[in-house]
């Protein structure tokens, strides 16, 4: 004779309370001041409001507009930008 056992672990679907700190999101943007990069990164903002958010591009005065517009709408976000040229 086979007995089944009903596995509730299995059927449990109730939250797992955690007490581990969720990490900090970090982006990293490369050719950021382009306008498919910007929207994503208000994209990833939208869903990730405190992340760090890194910001490279070759054109200083667009790079400081995008940061500066970004940090407007997400106060909470860290957001660093870096002039470079590869």
């Amino acid at each position: 004779m086979t007995r089944f056992i009903r596995n509730t672990a299995l059927t449990d679907l109730s939250p797992v309370p955690t007490s581990a700190p969720v990490p900090q999101r970090r982006i990293v943007i490369v050719g950021a001041t382009s306008a498919m990069a910007e929207h994503c990164a208000r994209l990833w903002l939208q869903q990730h409001p405190t992340a760090q958010l890194v910001l490279i591009a070759r054109d200083t005065a667009k790079l400081d507009r995008v940061a500066r517009d970004l940090q407007v709408r997400h106060p909470q976000a860290q957001i660093s930008p870096h002039s470079c040229d590869f």
